[in-house]
C-alpha cells in the first residue's frame, strides 16, 4: 500500500499534465503549419524547369554585347558635346539680340509674332 500511495504521490497532477498537453498541441500545430508552407519536389522541380539555362544566358550576353557595341566611342561623344556647346551659344546670343530688338514686350494679335521695333 505504501508503493503504491508513493507512486501516485510522485505522478504528476492532472492540472500540470494537461497544460503539458495543450503546450504539446499547441507546439505540434505551429510544426505542422510550417511544414504545409514548405516547398514541395514538384514545386521545387517547377521552378527549376523554369531558371535560365546556360544558352539563354548565352543568347541574352551576346544582345548586351550587340547593344554596347553599338554605342558611340568617346571621341564622337567629345565632338558632339563640343558642336552642341558651339550652338548653344550662338543661339543665346541671337537671344540677346532679340531681346534688345523687341522693345515693347507685346506681341502682334493676328499671329501672336513678336513685332521688329527697330
Amino acid at each position: 500500500m505504501e508503493k503504491l500511495i508513493r507512486e501516485v504521490e510522485s505522478k504528476t497532477p492532472a492540472k500540470e499534465f494537461d497544460q503539458h498537453v495543450n503546450i504539446t498541441r499547441t507546439a505540434m500545430d505551429e510544426m505542422h503549419k510550417d511544414l504545409l508552407l514548405r516547398a514541395t519536389i514538384k514545386d521545387v522541380c517547377t521552378l527549376l524547369d523554369q531558371k535560365a539555362n546556360v544558352e539563354d544566358i548565352n543568347s541574352t550576353l551576346a544582345l548586351v554585347q550587340k547593344e554596347v557595341e553599338k554605342r558611340a566611342g568617346e571621341d564622337a561623344l567629345k565632338k558632339a558635346l563640343n558642336d552642341q556647346a558651339l550652338v548653344n551659344e550662338a543661339l543665346c546670343a541671337q537671344n540677346c539680340v532679340g531681346r534688345w530688338i523687341w522693345k515693347s514686350g507685346e506681341v502682334k494679335t493676328p499671329n501672336n509674332m513678336v513685332p521688329w521695333e527697330v
